[in-house]
């Protein structure tokens, strides 16, 4: 056979031709189909994170406001305009509102029953209407709980359609007025402002199904999109992706929507067919170029050697080799695609944490001069008061003003950031001022403690009063997981973990223990496993703070039943090791010109900064080197000294 071949050119040709075009039309075709299809379903899959982030920001903005509006109804000075009816005072009220939450166009103040008494901006003529008919009246007034309004027609000037967020307010348990609060037009819009999808767009839909958001219209009148099959189904709570005809373009789209749960609104984010399909008709449209091309090629060589059946074998291995190749490429980006998905939760958490952080700041230094005065008054009061009832009285309130007083110095040291002092100290003293300021509690309370303060541990760079702050979070902690008694082990030692010394302070109790579903989420700000009222939830975020601060880490450990252990440590480095070469001398990032700038790895040190920068420990990730690298394994330095070069 292979001699009847090579006698005539167009045989060869021919068969060489044959003997390619039968494996290759094939590799084609699969190729093709699994591309394609794993393209279509990323893409499906991203517009569908595209809805959930939407509606996400959605609620947490309407969340934030509510919360807002719940903080401005308790103001001293609005509520004694609103219990003596000073429209001037109320509307001075409403002025800082508006003018201090650019987002927010216009508020007002009614009755309980519904009849306006102030606004701002000022419209004199609404000022004794009725608007009891209103949706958000009548939400409000349903249970005197927060309302989110459906969108409608605003009477003053200039009109529009908008929605609003009305708040009850009271005086002394009773409802004396509602604060209604009234969004820009481009409210929706700021919300979601962050979010780039590429072309498609985004809208949003009330309760109703009516049209409240689009991407790419405005919305000046009432547009009735609750025929729309996904809009059926998301004002229902529903989510999910599916193909439709888009209600203003009239062409196919692939449309994924989500829930606004709270509020009954829905988020769809919708992608023409087209623009999905692009893509893959590019990849199949050079897929079969490249096969025509090594089908023309094959016949070429085919004719031009006489082996054949070994240049097809060659050829043929060299396309599998292609295969595999591009399978890790296609691994490759689904690796990197995970990766970016999960940066971009990270950095929605820390704008969470960011704009947490002000909001509780703003709060604590909005109570805090009230709550001065109060106190103030109270010490005064408990000093001229003669019977023991007004005594009792006003040791109750002094009480309540110095544990509210506590609440908010929590709360500032949280936002703030600190001003560390660094000074060499032993955590031995530390834990022995530390265990006096709780050794009577501990002998009421019927709990055993115990100090174990290894010998001979050397000083570390510490903020003595953070340090001690840090520790005595802990203590606390330990202290009400005991109840019914125990015993509170306090302890301070070495520990080497990755061939770096560190001092650890740990304290452990004999509590019930903290559930493992819980135990990730316990450095959260403001989370808590404690009963309501015993506790903000702050302490053990607190403690965190400070020991990343110093360029450490803490850990826990807890088991039903057994108690709980939460450790401290602080890296340590010996005077020895401070006169080697550090990695700023050896990397020239600029400190070594400059004895004024601070390591961004670690204060003062630099022959540790691999393991204190995160690469090996719990830490986060702070110096410069480190996020170049991301595994400091890789830093020159690192590996100088690991064989002891340097």
């Amino acid at each position: 056979m292979k001699a009847w071949i090579l006698k005539k050119r167009w045989r060869i040709i021919l068969a060489g031709i044959l003997i390619v075009a039968a494996p290759l039309l094939w590799l084609a075709a699969l190729v093709d189909l699994q591309m394609t299809s794993t393209l279509k379903d990323r893409i499906i899959m991203e517009a569908g994170w595209f809805s959930t982030i939407a509606s996400n920001h959605i609620e947490d903005r309407l969340r934030g406001d509510i919360n807002l509006g719940k903080v401005f109804v308790t103001r001293p000075y609005l509520l004694a305009g609103l219990r003596r009816g000073d429209k001037n005072e109320m509307s001075k009220n409403l002025k800082n509102l508006v003018d201090d939450y650019p987002l927010l166009d216009r508020a007002f103040i009614t009755t309980p029953k519904g009849l306006q008494v102030a606004n701002y901006p000022e419209t004199p003529q609404t000022i004794g209407e009725d608007f009891s008919d209103r949706d958000w009246y009548k939400g409000v007034s349903e249970n005197w709980t927060p309302h989110v309004s459906e969108f409608y027609m605003r009477a003053a000037e200039p009109q529009r359609y908008l929605f609003a967020i009305a708040i009850p307010m009271r005086l002394e348990e009773d409802v004396k007025g509602i604060l209604v609060m009234q969004p820009k037009a481009d409210y929706i819009k700021d919300a979601l402002s962050g979010i780039e999808i590429g072309e498609g767009h985004i809208y949003v839909v009330d309760r109703k199904g009516h049209l409240i958001y689009h991407s790419e219209q405005a919305i000046d009148r009432i547009i009735d999109f609750s025929g729309v099959s996904v809009v059926q189904k998301v004002v229902k709570g529903e989510k999910g992706v599916e193909k439709i005809i888009d209600p203003v373009h009239k062409e196919p789209v692939i449309s994924a929507y989500h829930p606004v749960k709270e509020w009954g609104w829905g988020v769809i984010v919708e992608k023409p067919v087209d623009v999905i399909l692009a893509p893959v008709k590019k990849i199949r449209l050079s897929l079969f170029g490249f096969t025509w091309l090594l089908l023309i090629l094959g016949g070429f060589f085919a004719y031009r050697f006489s082996e054949i059946l070994v240049s097809v074998q060659k050829l043929k291995t060299e396309l599998q080799q292609e295969l595999i190749e591009r399978k890790q490429m296609e691994n490759e980006i689904a690796k990197k695609t995970d990766e970016l998905r999960k940066a971009q939760d990270k950095l929605i958490q820390a704008e969470k944490l960011a704009a947490l952080g002000r909001l509780t700041s703003d709060v604590a230094h909005e109570i805090r001069n009230p709550l001065t005065a109060l106190g103030g008054f109270a010490h005064r009061l408990s000093k001229i008061a003669t019977g023991a009832k007004e005594r009792g009285y006003t040791d109750v309130i002094v009480a309540e003003v110095e544990k509210l007083e506590k609440i908010l110095k929590n709360v500032l040291t949280f936002s703030r950031d600190a001003r560390l002092h660094l000074e060499r100290h032993s955590v031995g003293d530390i834990v022995r001022d530390a265990a006096k300021l709780y050794s009577e509690t501990c002998i009421e309370q019927s709990i055993d403690m115990k100090v174990k303060i290894g010998g001979n541990l050397p000083q570390v760079l510490i903020d003595r009063d953070q340090g001690k702050q840090a520790l005595s979070n802990l203590i606390a902690n330990a202290i009400d997981a005991m109840l019914k008694g125990g015993t509170l082990t306090i302890a301070a030692g070495e520990e080497n973990l990755h061939n770096v010394p560190f001092v650890f302070l740990k304290v452990s109790d004999t509590g019930e223990g903290i559930p493992s579903d819980k135990l990730p989420r316990i450095f959260e700000p403001f989370f808590t496993t404690k009963e309501i009222g015993h506790g903000t939830g702050l302490g053990l975020s607190i403690s965190r703070k400070i020991i990343e601060e110093h360029g450490g880490f803490i850990s826990a450990e807890s088991m039903m039943g057994q108690g709980s252990t939460f450790s401290l440590y602080f890296p340590y480095q010996s005077g020895e090791e401070s006169l080697k070469v550090q990695c700023w001398e050896y990397m020239k990032c600029g400190r070594e010109r400059d004895a004024t700038m601070k390591c961004p790895s670690y204060p003062n040190f630099g022959r540790i900064c691999w393991v204190v920068a995160g690469t090996f420990c719990e830490g986060k990730v702070q110096g410069t080197y480190a996020q170049k690298y991301e595994d400091c394994k890789k830093c020159e330095f690192y590996r100088k000294v690991e064989k002891k070069e340097i």
